[in-house]
């Protein structure tokens, strides 16, 4: 805000700011009372931040380091508040797709595709879809989203590096 309100008085153009529901970080969210504003300060503490890398999905993050903090995400079972896994689903997964697929085991029940988050919810709150499923799903679709910007900045870093060699 503060760039928008300085730059045309620099004779810039102001940079156009896009703002969307905060992430939850990967980490269990801190428990507040049940008031609404302490809801709101649980909501802000429990949001994603860089300065907790390991709870936190970047775009330049490798596929593996993506697996490995999706597998650590705080995600209990049958628990649809407060679940980033969950919310990473409605908010970037379902945004981009009309279909969201669990790969799972034959002995689990197999394959399960949702097409809508209403539908995956309840699944979940009923108990119909193990977390570490989620959780894997998640990861691999959260690794498609972000192929082609790592692409990019992994052709940008080889650059650099030929150059400065």
């Amino acid at each position: 805000m503060l760039a928008r309100e300085v730059y045309p008085k620099l004779g810039w153009k102001p940079p156009v700011a896009l703002h969307h529901e905060l992430l939850l970080g990967l980490r269990k969210p801190e428990r507040g009372g049940l008031d609404e504003e302490e809801m709101q300060d649980m909501l802000i503490s429990s949001k994603m931040s860089k300065s907790h890398p390991e709870a936190a999905i970047f775009i330049h993050d490798t596929e593996e380091e993506i697996e490995e903090k999706m597998k650590k995400a705080y995600c209990p079972a049958k628990e649809v508040n407060m679940n980033p896994v969950l919310q990473y689903v409605r908010l970037l997964i379902f945004h981009e797709k009309k279909e969201f697929r669990v790969e799972r085991s034959e002995k689990f029940g197999g394959d399960i595709a949702f097409e809508n988050y209403e539908e995956l919810e309840k699944a979940y709150a009923e108990g119909k879809l193990h977390p570490a499923d989620l959780k894997a799903a998640v990861a691999r679709e959260l690794n498609e989203m972000v192929k082609n910007v790592r692409a990019h900045f992994e052709r940008r870093f080889g650059e650099i590096k030929s150059l400065l060699s």
